[in-house]
């Protein structure tokens, strides 16, 4: 009997430090593998999509900061804003994303998301994001060629 515990209790200490060091590697994953890990099932290794149901990423991501409500948007976005990364690491991955997919369309202004941002607009996830994303896009079409 004294066996069995013995094993018992070394099987849960292994699982123990399994989930423990498995936690500590997610944490301390850089954000290109966060975004294979969490964004390709959608978005592929290029940032291609299906439109109009996943966007694709290359050339259009950043034009989402160049009109109002575009950068909440994309925090708010379901893939974003229900992602099991943390507020620090979507923030990673945001900024990833802009300077990988979208590095000649962002504004000569842009300051990378922090994770503080993300936790504020992550709160409020979006409920129709076509209604929204066509906004923005007629938003964005309605800008003069200058601002864009």
């Amino acid at each position: 009997m004294h066996a069995i515990v013995s094993v018992a209790g070394t099987v849960t200490s292994v699982i123990v430090a399994t989930a423990l060091l498995s936690t500590a590697v997610s944490a301390a994953q850089p954000p290109r593998i966060n975004y294979m890990i969490h964004c390709m099932g959608c978005h592929l290794a290029d940032g291609t999509g299906a439109p109009p149901d996943v966007p694709s990423l290359p050339q259009h991501l950043g034009q989402f900061l160049l009109v109002e409500g575009g950068r909440e948007y994309l925090i708010q976005v379901p893939g974003t804003a229900f992602s099991p990364l943390s507020d620090a690491e979507t923030a990673e991955v945001l900024n990833w994303m802009l300077e990988t997919f979208s590095r000649n369309q962002l504004p000569d202004d842009f300051v990378p998301y922090t994770a503080a941002e993300v936790a504020r607009y992550r709160s409020q996830p979006l409920t129709d994001v076509h209604i929204v994303r066509n906004q923005l896009l007629a938003d964005l079409e309605q800008q003069e060629p200058a601002d864009r």
